[in-house]
């Protein structure tokens, strides 16, 4: 009864099926696979996704968490649980704090947490904001708190274009 779920959206994907003897079963927001998903709307209050032809409301930011709510899905079907209960239970998670976290201000305001400390991280941070920030004309303005001084200086050169996108940063000083 062994199965195995990959994205379909992942270039090796499939290539990490190549060996199993269980059962593998796919999912993509991009391909025809076993549990498609299709992003319809995105904010920075969450996302409505069509998942198999049935649309659901979550409370996670990005199309990166799109794709992971795709792989819970299908990973609780193939477990065997009913998939109308699985979105219903699903719809009410909420993101761990600190991850791609957004916050409300009285005033409208939207902040984003997250724990991204590597020029990678934060630039996938900012791609993600600044593409439901554009719908709504908002600028992204980052406060950027380093894991450790020490490593800065390290990687320096790999920060130079990490910002790119926002329209202001405030590099504060790591107290660690």
């Amino acid at each position: 009864d062994a199965f195995m779920i990959t994205n379909l959206d992942d270039r090796n994907g499939l290539v990490m099926a190549q060996n199993t003897r269980a059962r593998v079963k796919t999912y993509s927001l991009r391909s025809m696979s076993d549990f498609k998903g299709r992003l319809l709307e995105s904010g920075f209050d969450g996302m409505l996704l069509e998942i198999n032809g049935r649309e659901a409301f979550f409370r996670f930011i990005g199309r990166f968490n799109a794709s992971n709510l795709l792989a819970v899905y299908g990973t609780a079907v193939m477990l065997g649980r009913d998939p109308m209960e699985v979105l219903t239970v699903m719809s009410t998670l909420t993101p761990a704090n600190g991850r791609f976290e957004a916050i409300r201000s009285p005033r409208g305001y939207t902040a984003i947490v997250d724990y991204a400390h590597t020029p990678d991280k934060i630039r996938g941070c900012i791609s993600v904001a600044s593409e439901i920030a554009a719908r709504s004309r908002q600028k992204i303005v980052v406060v950027y708190e380093p894991l450790t001084n020490r490593r800065q200086h390290f990687m320096k050169d790999d920060y130079q274009n990490c910002f790119d996108g926002a329209a202001k940063v405030y590099w504060l000083p790591s107290y660690l």
